[in-house]
């Protein structure tokens, strides 16, 4: 099974929860991608804490708290060819907010930008039961 998850701008709650289903998961696949595209190319980390201090803190937190080190993780813009490529898509912003997808799972995820590092950790804390939620309803 692959499963997709979509967010605003690809720079956190997918790409965090790519990362944790693909830690977790025994046999099913994860990628992420972005609603509206924000980066195109590989990031260059060394400036990250100044010139992106949200993506710094998401950074952060994967490697402290999950062992997983995503700071070579690209913004993927969102195409219909990776929809029909999935076998679940989940979206995980305000559905205001971002593509409407036939079939897809909304998880209102709030944006991590608007919060400290701490708001961003319990975030991603949710983000994680819902993903260890979805791998065991995919009966893995």
């Amino acid at each position: 099974m692959k499963v997709l998850f979509i967010c605003g701008d690809n720079v956190g709650r997918s790409q965090a929860a790519e990362a944790l289903f693909n830690k977790y998961a025994k046999k099913s696949t994860a990628w992420s991608c972005a609603g509206k595209p924000t980066w195109t190319k590989e990031r260059d980390i060394s400036n990250i804490e100044k010139e992106m201090p949200d993506v710094h803190d998401i950074v952060v937190i994967m490697k402290e708290d999950y062992g997983l080190d995503i700071s070579k993780k690209v913004s993927k813009p969102f195409n219909k060819e990776m929809v029909a490529k999935s076998d679940r898509v989940i979206v995980m912003c305000d559905p205001k907010d971002c593509p409407r997808i036939k079939d897809a799972e909304y998880w209102n995820t709030p944006r991590l930008s608007l919060y400290d590092r701490e708001g961003k950790r319990e975030i991603i804390k949710g983000i994680e039961a819902k993903t260890r939620d979805l791998i065991k309803a995919l009966g893995e």
